[in-house]
């Protein structure tokens, strides 16, 4: 226990120390507090439609994290555009065009959110492929996990070429963007087929659904959190929130 506290007091001395720009601090400040405004929003509004206070739930859909086109949903989609925008700043200020893969995929992300790609793609998969329900999860869900692995195996040899193009600089952000895109993936595909394989209970979609999306919200936060830091910093700061897991300084 008290080896987890000093290394945790660790981790929040390094970001104190290294992350300290307070406009940024005080956007991240600003972000989580309306995340969590929308997350209360969707647990009071789901406990009212299960004690029978609310007969149609549809009526309320754009109050719920869980729903296209809700509050909370367009809240996420100004954070991609401002991670788009900030990304392509910085690719302009700093004359790394390697930054371009990183753009393409959150505009990817913003697109996919925005027009149900995944969604639509699913279904035509399905045709062209036949796929079977198995394994708990329906045929469209192997629609949907075809299309992210088609779609993924694109971005991510567009980021091997970025990679490898990229100077020092540009591949230890890189790595930092890749470890918070990871805990995004987590939460957005991996509860996603959690819910599916669980079956349909309500009240196990609600819990699954609040932390699926939830967890997208609170890690796009930091995602944003994180690139503007990039911006506001000189180029030539050697720290990194990888080295968090792996403290060792990097030369640059």
């Amino acid at each position: 226990m008290n080896t987890f506290l000093l290394r945790f007091n660790t981790m929040i001395n390094y970001l104190r120390n290294n992350f300290s720009f307070k406009s940024a601090n005080r956007l991240l400040g600003a972000l989580f507090i309306i995340d969590l405004i929308f997350i209360i929003i969707h647990i009071i509004t789901c406990f009212l439609y299960f004690i029978g206070r609310i007969e149609n739930f549809g009526d309320y859909n754009f109050l719920v994290l869980t729903q296209d086109e809700s509050f909370a949903e367009i809240f996420q989609y100004l954070k991609y555009i401002s991670v788009i925008i900030m990304i392509g700043y910085l690719m302009n200020v700093e004359k790394a065009y390697a930054y371009i893969s990183w753009v393409l995929l959150f505009i990817f992300f913003l697109l996919d959110d925005s027009l149900s790609l995944h969604e639509s793609m699913a279904e035509v998969l399905v045709d062209e492929f036949n796929f079977k329900p198995m394994f708990g999860l329906r045929a469209v869900d192997f629609g949907e996990l075809t299309f992210v692995a088609i779609v993924g195996i694109a971005i991510l040899l567009s980021f091997v070429v970025a990679y490898f193009k990229g100077n020092s600089i540009f591949k230890m952000r890189t790595i930092d963007l890749f470890i918070l895109l990871g805990f995004m993936i987590f939460f957005g595909i991996g509860f996603d087929m959690l819910h599916e394989i669980l079956g349909e209970n309500l009240k196990v979609g609600f819990v699954i659904g609040l932390i699926e999306d939830g967890g997208e919200m609170v890690v796009m936060t930091l995602i944003v959190w994180y690139v503007y830091q990039l911006i506001k910093s000189d180029k030539k700061v050697k720290s990194y929130l990888f080295e968090i897991l792996y403290p060792k300084q990097v030369k640059i």
